[in-house]
């Protein structure tokens, strides 16, 4: 019994651990998926190196912030990350699905994530 005690503890702080040193990828990525706007906000404003432009990272999965947080339905942080996109990575598909924010909105039924986030046709022209 206390054996397994030990290694829940054991696991518990290394789950601690890696969440504490999470990148800055990691932190805007979680904050957009959990709806933090302001966190997700506060990553994008202080994100000093120009080589790493969170808007175009992704998860595993492929998934931008900006389709995390559509895909869930946080309107008010769509409204907040979108001014920090470029059209092109509005436009950016997912690696199985090859949804944009705005299908992953309407696939999720987030329809007024949906009406935030232009058509890409809407920007082609």
């Amino acid at each position: 019994m206390k054996h397994k005690q030990l290694l829940l503890t054991f696991f518990f702080l290394a789950c601690f651990q890696t969440s504490a040193q999470s990148t800055p990828v990691e932190q805007y990525l979680k904050a957009c998926r959990d709806g933090d706007s302001d966190t997700a906000l506060c990553c994008l404003k202080n994100n000093n190196t120009r080589s790493l432009q969170l808007t175009s990272q992704t998860d595993l999965h492929g998934l931008t912030g900006l389709m995390l947080a559509a895909s869930m339905g946080h309107d008010k942080t769509v409204k907040a990350i979108l001014r920090f996109h470029q059209e092109h990575e509005i436009l950016m598909r997912d690696n199985s699905r090859r949804y944009t924010a705005r299908a992953w909105a309407e696939y999720h039924n987030q329809e007024m994530c949906a009406i935030l986030l232009p058509e890409e046709n809407y920007l082609r022209n």
